[in-house]
């Protein structure tokens, strides 16, 4: 990830989270809620939704993570 990371919040429109995409070149887009990751949306997924489409609509929820000190085996 960039720092600081380029997320958005789940009210985020499409229309908004294509902008920030494309501004930044980026294909993906880490859904934030307070400090915590709630679900991640890919330029995919947006390019046809209806531009107010908030991204809690579209993002997926609870993608996997790992911590610093897990392995990816894990």
């Amino acid at each position: 990830m960039t720092a600081p990371p380029v997320v958005a919040s789940p009210a985020t429109t499409a229309d908004a989270a294509r902008a920030l995409l494309a501004e930044r070149s980026l294909r993906h887009l880490p859904v934030v809620a307070g400090d915590r990751l709630v679900g991640i949306v890919s330029a995919s997924e947006l390019r046809h939704a209806a531009p107010e489409t908030p991204l809690a609509r579209l993002m997926v929820p609870d993608p996997a993570t790992l911590g610093p000190g897990d392995s990816l085996q894990e």
